[in-house]
């Protein structure tokens, strides 16, 4: 609804502006000495031009307006490498959503081995590029049984609890 009203109220303004210009047009035309269906044709016309001006312009500052975001895009491509490229994590994976549960089966206790599962659950997070600080946190969300309390009872201890 909002969108209706703003684009309402721009059309009526350049409605209003190009009457403002068809009577300007009128009166130059008049002290030019053109009258009657002439100084109608002379009007349209000079506000057809005026038109295609206007156009012009509002089409170069789109343009520009696009080649400065294309700028701002590249800058920020060109900062991502350059974290890359010293080392540090790249951006995009501070971008990326947090996982609630990993993509994982679930820790079964008594069927699988608590060891090989740790070393496939860190294999699984290198590989999903998760930041070493959150594996705890999702470790702890597909371990079962015995498994959990043990965890349980670390994650109270090193906490405080």
């Amino acid at each position: 609804m909002l969108i209706r009203i703003i684009c309402m109220v721009t059309w009526v303004f350049a409605f209003e502006q190009m009457a403002s210009k068809f009577e300007q047009f009128i009166a130059v035309g008049k002290e030019l000495g053109v009258e009657g269906k002439g100084l109608i044709e002379f009007a349209n016309k000079r506000v057809e031009e005026e038109t295609k001006r206007l156009n012009a312009e509002r089409d170069e500052r789109q343009k520009e307006r696009e080649y400065q975001m294309y700028l701002k895009e590249q800058e920020v491509r060109l900062a991502e490498s350059k974290l890359t490229s010293d080392g540090q994590a790249p951006m995009r994976n501070y971008l990326k959503p947090k996982v609630k549960r990993p993509q994982l089966q679930v820790f079964e206790d008594g069927k699988d081995d608590l060891g090989s599962y740790i070393e496939r659950f860190e294999r699984f997070a290198k590989i999903a590029e998760w930041p070493s600080d959150d594996w705890a946190v999702s470790l702890g969300a597909l371990l079962t049984g015995k498994a959990l309390e043990v965890y349980s009872r670390f994650h109270d201890f090193s906490a405080g609890v």
